[in-house]
């Protein structure tokens, strides 16, 4: 029998057989010209006339002709190694995350691939900060670090010439309050703090106090750390109470700033001021209470009103007027409200106070800061300012500076109402400007920018405007876009932002932001999807002279795409067929011969796709027959075998009849193996098991050596009182397992006390009215192991069981006592009163196991009275009733009368109310 071609993937068996006319003759192989020595991967054996070669572990470029020569003997065939198929074991699945969130795209491959690239659509993805991908041999990944709705579109991973692809899908932030606003409460020129924890980091958000957005000022600071954000009160005061909120993306938290009052205290100090001489001069301090009472002094001495000094209170306010200031006037003064004071220096100046530098009218937007300076000719002068003939104090929208001979004014956040005159006076310096108060003008910091996408991506239009808080509209080719699930408009801060999600081709055109008088637009371009395979071509293998079919399948019904051959293009002819049936395309390949046995390519232009087609010649052949396989019941039986051909399929026989897979068999084909696995052998699992593949046959003989039964349950210590019946029980693992009962070392009967019971996979000894010596250790046994249980048992207490009853008799009749004690041995002692009884004339006493009897003869009337059992320290006590008997005291006498005249018979017995029966010769009257 000469060698045949072998065929074999990377890393399997290739096996050559030949058989020579003569045994026993030493033969020499060779691989591709070179002489073949045992070693790990290469076996040789001689058997008689037959000669074998086994290559383990084949490699590529193993592959070349196989020679065998023994003597003058000669004969050679191909060895052919070829690459493991690359198919994907888990392709990619679409991933749906949160916004923001981490996505992480998963595949496995059969093999290491020779090229592999990540595609975002049908660009190639770069390793960095927002992608990295991850190669572990044959598993790879992709993860999309913070993704934002602009990632969402196909991810591919492309492995040599396979693809798998799936979708990145973004849903809404979830963003959540870690740690939400709490409840704070605070007194009066205390500060307050309110912090917030998100789940995620950076992101922007507004602080409202009664609805009102907070901007930072002297008294209000916003600080934000990552996660956290934080909104500080200082120096507060009763009117702070409020509500306060924060607001993320839509979701807002509330709290509650309580402020207690406190003693009072004055918000508004005193500053030093410097006159003119018989100027008016306006002292002014503001307190925290309305109603709180208040002294003035001037150097220590309280002021009282005059014709020249005028006190007054307004609201908060309180105010001390000189009319007419003079030399005299001048020194400290302070107000006093007891709980807090404040102080300033009143000066009077001969000399006139001039204005060095004027103030400059300022003009600013709604929102911003307004800042007024000035400058006069002295140093350390109190000023006066006046918006609108309004004067103006320290507030967190108000700032007032002094700085030596330079006053300042900054009005933060300026209202459009606020427009109006600015005057500033230090004594007899005077200047005055205007606050012009522009609205706000929306502005294109950042335009919207032309977006070209692919049909099925996302699309993202993003621009940034002027100010915050601008409330805009978003269209699409004029009509307007409401928010859903594919339309996801967004504000933050300044940047607005509109997602267009599953773009189809008919979204093309121009996307446009408006608001108020604003707007502003770009155009929105959707390029047709390249056309993908989404069925891929599959390897095949065919016998000689077959057809073979190769299919796969593309994205779109009329896209064309083109075949090929090793790289050559295929046209139609009768050896192919080339077919578009919708979105399938199929090449047709007659009477296949050896020669096609290459790499066919479908080519769509944007992807390919390509297979592998195996020709073979229809020989099949085990290569490693069946043997014969011995295991013990419960464990798993393994057949193995090896054929020439691993692509041709395999059956499997039992004694003749065809196995199916299922929770007995398991049927696993692995290259050239073929492996049958029998789970949890029986004893009726013992036949023959044959292997068939087309027209060749192995088989192999199943011998299940039968399980020795062992204890699944030992034998417990037990514990008894003397005559109790007692159950020894144990479990074995097979039900018809035979046991010996033993005694120590003594083998124990099946009768008599003892009682042995087979109960299924239970073994039992039943003892019989346990005695003390039978205590001891009882052991079960099986020919090879044993399980031992000690038994006690306890000797019973002297007592009753039960007692004697009260007894009641006629005189002269016999009188029993009957009790029972728990033991048969006990001794039972009869006393009436204190008088022990013995038996004689007049009483017998019986013991009859555990029965004991007192028998009292011929009862007379004194023989009644209290009847006792005695037995250990136990003592029993009934009572003898004697019924006195009835007799005649006087008897009937013969009496003699006459015919017709009364006659009355009388007698007397010893008892009254004895009832009595009349007869007359022997008959009964009444």
């Amino acid at each position: 029998r000469p060698l045949y071609g072998v065929e074999v993937f990377v890393g399997e068996t290739a096996r050559f057989e030949v058989e020579i006319s003569e045994p026993d003759v030493h033969a020499i192989w060779k691989l591709k010209g070179e002489t073949l020595t045992a070693s790990p991967d290469c076996e040789m054996i001689e058997d008689g006339k037959k000669h074998v070669l086994v290559l383990y572990n084949c490699k590529l470029d193993m592959t070349g002709e196989v020679s065998f020569q023994a003597a003058n003997a000669k004969s050679a065939a191909n060895l052919k190694v070829k690459e493991i198929p690359l198919i994907f074991i888990t392709p990619l699945s679409d991933v749906k995350v949160f916004e923001k969130d981490e996505a992480k795209f998963e595949c496995e491959v059969s093999r290491e691939p020779k090229t592999f690239r990540w595609l975002k659509g049908t660009q190639e993805i770069a390793g960095d900060e927002k992608f990295e991908t991850v190669s572990e041999g044959t598993k790879h990944a992709l993860v999309i670090k913070s993704v934002a709705f602009e990632d969402e579109a196909k991810y591919m991973f492309e492995a040599e010439d396979k693809r798998t692809s799936a979708k990145l899908i973004i849903e809404g932030i979830r963003l959540e309050f870690i740690t939400p606003l709490k409840d704070v409460t605070a007194k009066e020129r205390e500060s307050a703090e309110f912090t917030v924890e998100l789940s995620h980091d950076n992101i922007p958000v507004i602080w409202y106090k009664n609805d009102q957005r907070l901007h930072t000022s002297k008294v209000v600071s916003m600080t934000d750390d990552g996660k956290f954000h934080t909104l500080t009160f200082k120096d507060l005061t009763i009117d702070d109470t409020s509500q306060i909120k924060v607001e993320a993306m839509g979701k807002s938290c509330e709290a509650k700033l309580t402020v207690l009052e406190g003693d009072p205290y004055f918000t508004g100090k005193l500053q030093d001021y410097t006159a003119v001489e018989k100027d008016e001069v306006i002292l002014q301090c503001e307190i925290s209470k309305a109603d709180a009472p208040v002294k003035w002094m001037k150097d220590g001495q309280e002021i009282t009103p005059s014709k020249n000094v005028v006190i007054k209170a307004d609201g908060r306010k309180r105010i001390l007027i000189l009319k007419k200031a003079l030399k005299k006037d001048i020194g400290q003064y302070t107000c006093d409200c007891v709980t807090d004071q404040t102080s300033a220096k009143l000066n009077i100046e001969d000399r006139d106070i001039k204005i060095v530098r004027p103030l400059y009218s300022v003009e600013v937007f709604e929102t911003e800061s307004a800042r007024f300076d000035t400058e006069i000719s002295e140093e350390d002068i109190h000023a006066v300012w006046k918006l609108k003939g309004e004067t103006l104090n320290q507030s967190p929208d108000c700032e007032i500076k002094e700085e030596g001979n330079r006053h300042c004014v900054i009005l933060y956040n300026v209202r459009l109402d606020q427009a109006g005159g600015v005057d500033f006076q230090a004594a007899n310096a005077k200047s005055s400007a205007h606050l012009r108060v522009k609205p706000r003008v929306i502005g294109l910091l950042r335009p919207l920018k032309d977006v070209t996408v692919t049909a099925g991506e996302t699309a993202t239009f993003e621009c940034e405007l002027s100010y915050e808080g601008i409330v805009v509209e978003w269209f699409l080719k004029g009509e307007k876009l409401e928010p859903g699930d594919k339309v996801v408009p967004r504000a933050e801060g300044r940047v607005h932002t509109l997602v267009l999600r599953d773009v189809k081709l008919t979204d093309a055109g121009e996307v446009t932001l408006t608001a108020k008088d604003f707007k502003t637009h770009a155009n929105l371009f959707v390029k047709e999807p390249p056309v993908e395979f989404t069925k891929p071509l599959e390897d095949q293998t065919v016998e000689e002279e077959a057809t073979a079919e190769l299919e796969c399948e593309v994205s779109r019904e009329n896209a064309p795409v083109k075949w090929f051959r090793n790289g050559q293009e295929i046209h139609k002819t009768k050896k192919y067929d080339i077919i578009a049936d919708g979105r399938v395309r199929k090449l047709i390949i007659h009477g296949c011969t050896l020669d096609d046995a290459r790499t066919y390519t479908c080519d769509s232009k944007d992807f390919k796709t390509s297979c592998f087609l195996n020709v073979e010649p229809p020989h099949v052949e085990f290569t490693k027959p069946l043997t014969d396989v011995e295991v013990k019941e419960k464990e798993v039986a393994r057949f193995e075998c090896e054929i020439s051909r691993p692509t041709v399929k395999a059956r499997w026989f039992r004694d003749g009849v065809e196995i199916r897979k299922g929770k007995k068999f398991d049927m696993i084909a692995k290259g050239a193996q073929r492996i049958l696995v029998i789970n949890k052998c029986l004893l009726d699992d013992e036949a023959e098991y044959a292997c068939e593949a087309k027209a060749a046959r192995t088989s192999g003989m199943l011998t299940v050596i039968e399980e020795e039964a062992v204890f699944t349950k030992n034998l417990p210590n037990i514990e008894a009182n003397e005559t109790d019946t007692i159950k020894l029980i144990c479990e074995v693992s097979k039900p018809d397992a035979e046991v010996t009962w033993f005694k120590g070392d003594e083998e124990l009967p099946d009768g008599g006390r003892y009682e042995q019971i087979s109960d299924g996979r239970k073994r039992i000894l039943v003892i019989h009215n346990a005695r003390l010596d039978d205590a001891g250790a009882y052991s079960c046994r099986l020919p090879s192991t044993r399980t031992t249980g000690k038994l006690t048992v306890h000797e019973l207490a002297a007592e009753f069981i039960t007692r004697p009853q009260n007894t009641e008799v006629l005189e002269g009749e016999k009188a029993e006592f009957v009790c029972s004690v728990s033991k048969e041995a006990f001794e039972v002692q009869w006393l009436r009163g204190n008088t022990v009884l013995e038996a004689g004339e007049k009483y017998d006493i019986v013991s009859d196991g555990k029965k004991r009897v007192l028998v009292i003869k011929e009862s007379a009337l004194d023989d009644e009275g209290g009847y006792s059992a005695m037995v250990a320290g136990s003592k029993a006590t009934a009572r003898l009733r004697v019924i006195e008997k009835l007799r005649i005291v006087t008897p009937l006498k013969d009496q003699e009368v006459r015919e017709g005249q009364e006659l009355v018979f009388n007698c007397e017995v010893n008892t009254e109310g004895a009832k009595a029966k009349w007869f007359k010769d022997d008959e009964p009257i009444f």
